[in-house]
């Protein structure tokens, strides 16, 4: 009993308030680690999910150099992000829902940090940021920001827009809106009329006529003035109809004498000439030619075009000269002496105020060098090569050239070999013409520019890939390319059904969409930036617009 006693009272008085103290601090213990789990909890259901935080490139920069945390300032974005997405279709001289409800958030917009409202437009793209400067004063001033514009011109998703800082006082705002409206990204028009397939097509200076030609042995003539939409206003019998495939349209400089070329059904070269008006057309004379690829090209003193007169030798081409009613002035005949390697004739030439530019080739079946001279044109009509022509080999067949507006650089399309037996050839001499032979090639073809050397040369600045061809090596179809007026945009068809295009100074081409087949032509319609016209195979052609 007295033991029993002993050990209660130790424990109550040494033992119990030390289980005390470890209850206490164990409950206590016990409800932080619940309260700090309610809190994370809590903390966890309302962050977005890691996978909604998508912000670009250029806003990361912002933030990095700005010291500004990421996840607050693109959480600031998703908040914003559906009123900027509804900005899209707004039209800037109305009043509008969206712009009323940017006008109730500008104050707590302009009071973020600098750093993130600017990587909030910048996400927001360079239209949105057009119309939040719309919304006051003070939001106009935001949107003059240079460096703004700056990252938009960067961030801008696509391939012809510069990636490199630009120099000292440029104005990018001024940059990107050239980019955005100069390049098309939407067929406005398809135009159905033609039966078959459509080779060439092209507008006239003016840009107010689009001229086609076409495989069913028509050629038409649209207004582009008469209303919204383009309106056929001729339809012209080639040679009779179905006799001819339309093959080629070339316009004078006033724009009112049509050379329309074709190929007859005997392989035979056909041009026919019409005067041209919105009210009418007139067909006032033809010629023809024993080659059909020798097409006619109107130039500043008249029309060269192929005629029925043999060559000197299997290796040259005779063009006539002819004014535009019809005088024949002469004949210009381009040798071949000065390319030891040339095994073909002349084919597709195209001529300017200065240059004539022709291919031929180094074997009997491909055209794989281009040949360049100046040339004169006097007042009666005759045509005069002089100087020493220029001759640049290339490695794979030549599907076309043009000359760039300013006629200082050739636009030449080209299937590269695929391997280096086309060398070859190389060692035939001229003599042994039919021994020479097709080479394999690629399906990916590639625009060369070669820019006239003040040493009387070509040399080669810049190569845009992206279309591709599809045809057997010894046949490659003809795909014809064109540039802008200002050379800055150039464009090409396709066998892939696509057209592309390209700026000048980047070599990554941007894709038209919305042909069913074979793309031969294109033409940009002077006077209407961003306005691109393509035929194509599958009888149609499509008005492509920015």
């Amino acid at each position: 009993s007295s033991s029993s006693i002993f050990f209660t009272s130790f424990f109550s008085m040494f033992i119990t308030p030390y289980l005390i103290v470890l209850y206490i601090s164990i409950s206590s213990f016990l409800l932080i680690l619940y309260i700090l789990s309610f809190f994370f909890f809590f903390l966890m259901i309302r962050r977005p999910p890691r996978s909604t935080l998508s912000s670009s490139s250029a806003a990361s920069d912002v933030y990095k150099r700005q010291g500004i945390n990421a996840e607050y300032g693109m959480t600031v974005h998703l908040q914003c992000q559906q009123l900027f997405s509804n900005l899209d279709d707004m039209v800037t001289t109305q009043e509008t829902a969206p712009l009323r409800a940017l006008r109730d958030m500008e104050t707590k917009l302009l009071h973020l940090p600098p750093a993130v409202l600017i990587s909030l437009l910048v996400e927001a793209g360079w239209e949105e940021v057009l119309v939040f400067g719309q919304a006051s004063t003070a939001c106009h001033e935001v949107v003059q920001d240079r460096h703004l514009w700056e990252l938009l011109l960067h961030r801008y998703d696509q391939p012809y827009v510069s990636r490199r800082p630009g120099h000292h006082g440029e104005d990018h705002r001024q940059k990107l809106r050239t980019h955005v409206q100069s390049i098309p990204i939407q067929c406005a028009f398809r135009l159905s009329d033609h039966e078959d397939e459509i080779l060439h097509l092209s507008f006239s200076h003016s840009g107010d006529l689009l001229a086609t030609a076409s495989r069913d042995g028509f050629a038409f003539i649209y207004d582009f003035t008469a209303g919204p939409a383009p309106v056929l206003i001729h339809r012209l019998h080639l040679d009779g109809g179905f006799g001819s495939n339309g093959s080629k349209v070339s316009w004078s400089a006033d724009d009112t004498i049509l050379a329309i070329s074709s190929i007859k059904k005997n392989m035979l070269g056909r041009m026919e000439v019409f005067a041209v008006s919105k009210l009418s057309c007139t067909l006032l004379w033809q010629s023809e030619s024993a080659t059909f690829d020798l097409y006619g090209c109107i130039h500043p003193g008249g029309i060269l075009f192929g005629c029925l007169e043999q060559p000197p030798d299997i290796l040259s081409s005779n063009l006539m000269g002819f004014t535009l009613d019809g005088a024949r002035t002469c004949t210009v005949t381009l040798q071949s002496s000065a390319c030891p390697f040339q095994k073909n004739q002349f084919h597709l030439p195209v001529v300017g105020a200065r240059w004539l530019a022709a291919i031929t080739g180094t074997n009997s079946i491909q055209n794989d060098v281009i040949f360049a001279q100046h040339v004169m044109h006097g007042a009666d009509g005759r045509t005069v090569l002089s100087g020493n022509p220029i001759y640049q080999m290339e490695a794979g067949p030549i599907l076309s050239i043009s000359l760039t507006p300013g006629e200082d650089a050739v636009l030449v399309n080209v299937r590269p070999y695929l391997n280096e037996s086309w060398r070859d050839n190389l060692l035939l001499p001229a003599s042994e013409f039919a021994r020479s032979k097709a080479v394999p090639i690629c399906d990916a073809c590639e625009v060369h520019l070669w820019m006239f050397s003040p040493s009387g040369g070509m040399v080669l600045t810049s190569v845009f890939k992206g279309h591709a061809g599809y045809t057997p090596h010894d046949s490659p179809f003809v795909l014809f390319t064109d540039i802008t007026l200002d050379g800055e945009y150039l464009a090409s068809g396709s066998e892939d059904g696509h057209v592309h295009v390209w700026h000048r100074k980047h070599e990554k081409s941007h894709v038209l969409e919305g042909h069913d087949d074979v793309v031969n032509a294109v033409s940009w319609r002077y006077g209407s930036p961003g306005t691109l016209a393509s035929a194509s195979d599958d009888h149609t052609v499509c008005i492509w617009r920015s």
